[in-house]
């Protein structure tokens, strides 16, 4: 039988497992320009609606 100690153990090696996948999924995002707010413009070559 898994002690309390063990099943807690491995439940915070999940926890931080999950954390460091979702913070390397989001890297892009972090590193990208809507992170920054500063992409470049493309409004000259969108469509009208793009325009508005």
């Amino acid at each position: 039988m898994v002690s309390r100690r063990k099943l807690a153990l491995y439940f915070l090696v999940a926890l931080a497992l999950a954390g460091a996948y979702d913070a390397l999924r989001n890297l892009p995002v972090l590193s990208g320009c809507n992170f920054y707010s500063d992409c470049p413009d493309k409004s000259a070559t969108g469509t009208a609606a793009a325009r508005d």
